[in-house]
Protein backbone atom coordinates (compact mmCIF):
# COMPACT_ATOMS: atom_id res chain seq x y z
CA UNK A 1 0.00 0.00 0.00
CA UNK A 2 1.23 3.73 -1.00
CA UNK A 3 0.89 6.44 1.65
CA UNK A 4 -0.63 9.79 0.34
CA UNK A 5 2.54 12.11 0.25
CA UNK A 6 3.61 14.57 3.17
CA UNK A 7 2.18 18.13 1.92
CA UNK A 8 4.61 20.07 3.94
CA UNK A 9 4.39 23.84 5.28
CA UNK A 10 0.90 25.45 3.73
CA UNK A 11 -2.91 25.67 4.01
CA UNK A 12 -5.27 22.99 3.62
CA UNK A 13 -5.22 23.68 -0.25
CA UNK A 14 -1.95 22.37 -0.49
CA UNK A 15 -3.21 19.00 1.24
CA UNK A 16 -5.70 18.62 -1.50
CA UNK A 17 -3.49 19.26 -4.27
CA UNK A 18 -1.29 16.55 -2.68
CA UNK A 19 -4.19 14.45 -2.70
CA UNK A 20 -5.07 14.81 -6.14
CA UNK A 21 -2.03 14.75 -7.74
CA UNK A 22 -1.09 11.08 -5.70
CA UNK A 23 -4.81 9.92 -7.60
CA UNK A 24 -4.08 11.18 -10.37
CA UNK A 25 -0.70 9.24 -10.24
CA UNK A 26 -2.36 6.35 -9.94
CA UNK A 27 -3.14 6.32 -13.31
CA UNK A 28 -0.29 6.38 -14.75
CA UNK A 29 0.76 3.23 -16.52
CA UNK A 30 -2.53 1.44 -15.39
CA UNK A 31 -4.02 -0.91 -18.06
CA UNK A 32 -7.57 -0.71 -16.85
CA UNK A 33 -10.35 1.66 -15.37
CA UNK A 34 -9.83 2.14 -11.44
CA UNK A 35 -12.32 2.19 -8.71
CA UNK A 36 -12.97 4.63 -5.52
CA UNK A 37 -12.10 1.46 -3.27
CA UNK A 38 -9.27 0.09 -5.18
CA UNK A 39 -7.57 3.71 -5.18
CA UNK A 40 -8.80 4.28 -1.62
CA UNK A 41 -6.56 0.84 -0.52
CA UNK A 42 -4.13 1.47 -2.55
CA UNK A 43 -2.98 5.06 -0.95
CA UNK A 44 -4.25 4.68 2.36
CA UNK A 45 -6.75 7.83 1.78
CA UNK A 46 -10.60 7.84 2.63
CA UNK A 47 -13.14 7.10 0.31
CA UNK A 48 -14.56 10.62 0.38
CA UNK A 49 -10.61 11.81 -0.73
CA UNK A 50 -10.23 9.82 -3.49
CA UNK A 51 -14.16 10.32 -4.56
CA UNK A 52 -13.34 14.39 -3.92
CA UNK A 53 -9.93 14.11 -6.36
CA UNK A 54 -12.17 12.17 -8.74
CA UNK A 55 -14.17 14.92 -8.80
CA UNK A 56 -11.49 17.63 -9.32
CA UNK A 57 -9.78 15.45 -12.37
CA UNK A 58 -13.06 14.77 -14.07
CA UNK A 59 -13.88 18.21 -14.18
CA UNK A 60 -10.49 19.19 -15.80
CA UNK A 61 -10.97 16.75 -18.22
CA UNK A 62 -8.04 14.38 -16.42
CA UNK A 63 -9.76 11.73 -16.04
CA UNK A 64 -13.15 10.11 -17.68
CA UNK A 65 -15.49 7.93 -16.43
CA UNK A 66 -15.99 4.34 -18.66
CA UNK A 67 -18.92 2.78 -20.08
CA UNK A 68 -20.06 1.43 -17.07
CA UNK A 69 -20.03 4.77 -14.84
CA UNK A 70 -18.59 3.63 -11.97
CA UNK A 71 -14.53 3.41 -12.67
CA UNK A 72 -12.27 5.79 -13.82
CA UNK A 73 -9.73 5.67 -16.38
CA UNK A 74 -7.08 8.56 -18.20
CA UNK A 75 -8.98 11.87 -20.12
CA UNK A 76 -8.01 13.92 -22.73
CA UNK A 77 -6.73 16.66 -19.95
CA UNK A 78 -3.24 14.49 -19.58
CA UNK A 79 -2.01 15.10 -23.27
CA UNK A 80 -1.05 18.40 -21.90
CA UNK A 81 1.60 16.96 -20.15
CA UNK A 82 2.88 15.36 -23.76
CA UNK A 83 6.31 16.63 -25.24
CA UNK A 84 5.37 19.09 -27.75
CA UNK A 85 8.18 17.80 -29.68
CA UNK A 86 7.18 14.65 -29.65
CA UNK A 87 5.16 13.09 -32.65
CA UNK A 88 1.76 12.95 -32.69
CA UNK A 89 0.23 9.85 -31.56
CA UNK A 90 -1.79 7.91 -34.43
CA UNK A 91 -4.39 5.42 -34.51
CA UNK A 92 -1.72 3.10 -36.84
CA UNK A 93 1.31 3.73 -34.24
CA UNK A 94 -1.61 2.93 -30.73
CA UNK A 95 -3.19 -0.59 -32.55
CA UNK A 96 -0.22 -2.06 -33.75
CA UNK A 97 1.08 -4.13 -30.27
CA UNK A 98 -2.46 -4.81 -30.17
CA UNK A 99 -2.52 -6.29 -33.82
CA UNK A 100 0.79 -8.69 -33.20
CA UNK A 101 -1.28 -9.87 -30.00
CA UNK A 102 -4.38 -10.79 -31.99
CA UNK A 103 -2.38 -12.66 -34.28
CA UNK A 104 -0.78 -14.36 -31.47
CA UNK A 105 -3.41 -15.12 -29.71
CA UNK A 106 -5.29 -16.79 -33.08
CA UNK A 107 -2.74 -17.82 -35.14
CA UNK A 108 -4.64 -15.64 -37.68
CA UNK A 109 -4.84 -12.72 -39.98
CA UNK A 110 -5.47 -9.75 -38.35
CA UNK A 111 -6.38 -6.34 -40.01
CA UNK A 112 -6.65 -2.44 -38.99
CA UNK A 113 -9.23 -0.44 -41.50
CA UNK A 114 -10.45 3.02 -41.20
CA UNK A 115 -13.18 5.07 -43.34
CA UNK A 116 -12.01 7.04 -45.86
CA UNK A 117 -15.15 8.54 -47.28
CA UNK A 118 -18.29 6.30 -47.96
CA UNK A 119 -15.49 3.09 -48.20
CA UNK A 120 -13.63 1.57 -45.27
CA UNK A 121 -9.27 0.66 -46.22
CA UNK A 122 -6.79 -1.54 -44.86
CA UNK A 123 -4.01 0.74 -43.39
CA UNK A 124 -1.81 -2.12 -41.13
CA UNK A 125 -2.25 -6.09 -41.45
CA UNK A 126 0.14 -9.24 -40.37
CA UNK A 127 -0.98 -12.27 -42.81
CA UNK A 128 -0.84 -15.44 -41.03
CA UNK A 129 1.00 -18.29 -43.02
CA UNK A 130 -1.25 -20.44 -45.38
CA UNK A 131 -4.54 -19.28 -47.37
CA UNK A 132 -4.94 -15.63 -47.04
CA UNK A 133 -8.56 -14.69 -46.25
CA UNK A 134 -8.78 -11.04 -47.62
CA UNK A 135 -6.93 -8.79 -50.06
CA UNK A 136 -4.47 -6.70 -47.60
CA UNK A 137 -3.48 -4.26 -49.73
CA UNK A 138 -3.61 -1.31 -48.18
CA UNK A 139 -6.04 1.54 -49.98
CA UNK A 140 -8.07 -1.15 -51.09
CA UNK A 141 -11.53 0.50 -50.86
CA UNK A 142 -14.94 -1.15 -49.52
CA UNK A 143 -17.86 -0.17 -49.15
CA UNK A 144 -19.16 0.76 -45.97
CA UNK A 145 -22.09 -1.60 -45.60
CA UNK A 146 -20.11 -4.85 -47.07
CA UNK A 147 -18.25 -7.20 -44.76
CA UNK A 148 -18.18 -7.30 -40.76
CA UNK A 149 -15.24 -4.65 -40.79
CA UNK A 150 -17.28 -2.21 -42.91
CA UNK A 151 -19.99 -2.16 -40.74
CA UNK A 152 -18.08 -2.64 -37.17
CA UNK A 153 -17.36 1.14 -38.66
CA UNK A 154 -20.82 2.04 -39.42
CA UNK A 155 -22.28 0.84 -36.52
CA UNK A 156 -20.59 3.89 -34.72
CA UNK A 157 -21.55 6.65 -36.75
CA UNK A 158 -24.22 8.79 -35.40
CA UNK A 159 -27.89 7.65 -36.94
CA UNK A 160 -28.36 10.63 -38.80
CA UNK A 161 -23.98 9.43 -40.90
CA UNK A 162 -25.89 6.08 -41.31
CA UNK A 163 -29.02 7.38 -42.63
CA UNK A 164 -27.02 9.67 -45.22
CA UNK A 165 -25.09 6.96 -46.06
CA UNK A 166 -27.69 4.78 -47.14
CA UNK A 167 -29.31 7.39 -49.47
CA UNK A 168 -26.02 7.96 -51.12
CA UNK A 169 -25.14 4.60 -51.39
CA UNK A 170 -28.31 3.45 -52.43
CA UNK A 171 -29.03 0.83 -54.45
CA UNK A 172 -26.51 -0.93 -51.71
CA UNK A 173 -24.12 -3.26 -53.45
CA UNK A 174 -25.27 -6.69 -53.12
CA UNK A 175 -22.76 -8.99 -50.78
CA UNK A 176 -21.68 -12.13 -52.68
CA UNK A 177 -21.39 -14.32 -50.17
CA UNK A 178 -24.67 -13.15 -48.07
CA UNK A 179 -27.44 -11.99 -51.19
CA UNK A 180 -28.98 -8.49 -51.00
CA UNK A 181 -28.35 -5.69 -48.80
CA UNK A 182 -31.58 -3.40 -47.86
CA UNK A 183 -31.29 -0.62 -45.72
CA UNK A 184 -34.12 -2.42 -43.28
CA UNK A 185 -31.38 -5.28 -42.59
CA UNK A 186 -28.70 -2.98 -42.27
CA UNK A 187 -30.31 -1.09 -39.71
CA UNK A 188 -30.51 -4.33 -37.80
CA UNK A 189 -27.24 -5.15 -38.11
CA UNK A 190 -25.79 -2.26 -36.81
CA UNK A 191 -28.15 -2.34 -34.29
CA UNK A 192 -27.01 -5.21 -32.96
CA UNK A 193 -23.57 -4.60 -33.53
CA UNK A 194 -23.79 -1.49 -31.50
CA UNK A 195 -25.40 -3.68 -28.42
CA UNK A 196 -22.46 -6.11 -28.73
CA UNK A 197 -19.96 -3.95 -29.46
CA UNK A 198 -18.31 -6.53 -32.33
CA UNK A 199 -19.31 -7.67 -35.59
CA UNK A 200 -18.54 -11.92 -36.15
CA UNK A 201 -19.57 -13.70 -39.28
CA UNK A 202 -18.59 -16.08 -42.07
CA UNK A 203 -18.51 -15.62 -45.86
CA UNK A 204 -17.12 -16.17 -49.23
CA UNK A 205 -14.09 -14.43 -50.53
CA UNK A 206 -13.23 -14.58 -54.30
CA UNK A 207 -9.49 -14.45 -55.54
CA UNK A 208 -9.42 -14.76 -58.90
CA UNK A 209 -10.44 -17.98 -59.50
CA UNK A 210 -10.40 -19.12 -56.17
CA UNK A 211 -12.94 -19.16 -53.31
CA UNK A 212 -12.48 -18.89 -49.69
CA UNK A 213 -14.80 -20.02 -46.95
CA UNK A 214 -13.88 -17.66 -44.09
CA UNK A 215 -14.95 -16.72 -40.52
CA UNK A 216 -14.07 -12.55 -39.34
CA UNK A 217 -14.10 -10.91 -36.02
CA UNK A 218 -13.95 -7.34 -35.89
CA UNK A 219 -14.12 -4.99 -33.14
CA UNK A 220 -14.43 -0.75 -32.96
CA UNK A 221 -11.61 1.64 -32.08
CA UNK A 222 -13.50 4.45 -30.06
CA UNK A 223 -12.29 7.85 -29.06
CA UNK A 224 -13.89 9.43 -25.67
CA UNK A 225 -17.11 10.21 -27.68
CA UNK A 226 -17.29 6.48 -29.17
CA UNK A 227 -16.29 7.79 -32.57
CA UNK A 228 -14.70 5.17 -34.95
CA UNK A 229 -11.08 5.62 -35.06
CA UNK A 230 -10.74 2.42 -36.95
CA UNK A 231 -11.80 -1.58 -36.94
CA UNK A 232 -9.16 -4.17 -35.36
CA UNK A 233 -9.91 -7.99 -37.38
CA UNK A 234 -9.33 -11.34 -36.93
CA UNK A 235 -10.26 -13.10 -40.03
CA UNK A 236 -9.09 -17.28 -40.85
CA UNK A 237 -10.49 -19.88 -42.86
CA UNK A 238 -13.39 -21.91 -41.74
CA UNK A 239 -11.11 -24.80 -41.43
CA UNK A 240 -9.26 -23.71 -39.31
CA UNK A 241 -11.20 -20.28 -37.76
CA UNK A 242 -14.94 -21.26 -37.86
CA UNK A 243 -17.70 -19.71 -35.40
CA UNK A 244 -17.19 -21.60 -32.28
CA UNK A 245 -13.60 -20.89 -32.61
CA UNK A 246 -13.91 -17.30 -32.83
CA UNK A 247 -16.53 -17.06 -29.96
CA UNK A 248 -14.43 -19.30 -27.69
CA UNK A 249 -11.27 -16.84 -28.24
CA UNK A 250 -13.67 -13.85 -27.91
CA UNK A 251 -12.90 -13.19 -24.14
CA UNK A 252 -9.39 -12.91 -24.42
CA UNK A 253 -9.96 -10.92 -27.64
CA UNK A 254 -11.97 -8.33 -25.98
CA UNK A 255 -9.49 -7.83 -23.44
CA UNK A 256 -6.89 -7.42 -25.85
CA UNK A 257 -8.95 -4.66 -27.93
CA UNK A 258 -10.05 -3.02 -24.58
CA UNK A 259 -6.82 -1.89 -23.96
CA UNK A 260 -6.21 -0.27 -27.56
CA UNK A 261 -9.77 1.70 -26.87
CA UNK A 262 -8.37 2.79 -23.82
CA UNK A 263 -5.33 4.57 -25.37
CA UNK A 264 -7.74 5.28 -28.39
CA UNK A 265 -9.84 7.41 -26.17
CA UNK A 266 -7.10 9.81 -25.66
CA UNK A 267 -7.20 10.97 -28.78
CA UNK A 268 -10.34 12.61 -30.91
CA UNK A 269 -11.36 10.41 -34.16
CA UNK A 270 -10.71 12.21 -37.80
CA UNK A 271 -14.07 13.37 -39.18
CA UNK A 272 -15.67 11.34 -41.36
CA UNK A 273 -16.59 12.62 -44.45
CA UNK A 274 -19.52 10.65 -46.35
CA UNK A 275 -19.53 12.84 -49.36
CA UNK A 276 -15.77 11.94 -50.18
CA UNK A 277 -14.39 8.44 -52.23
Amino acid sequence: MQSTPAAGPGSAANVSTVRVLAVLSRFIGASRALGVTEISQDLGMTKNMVHRALTTLVRNGHLVRDASGARYELGFGVLQFLDPAAPEPDIRTICQPHLRSLKQLSGESVFLSIIVGRNRVNVDSIEAPGRIVTHAVRGRAVPLHLTETSRVLLAFLSDAEIAEYIRIASPLTRAPATGEVTPERLWKDLRAIRKTGYALGQGERRFSERRVEATYLAFPVLDAAGRPHAALTVGGPQERFDIASAEALLPDMRRIVEDANRQARLIPAKPVYLLGE
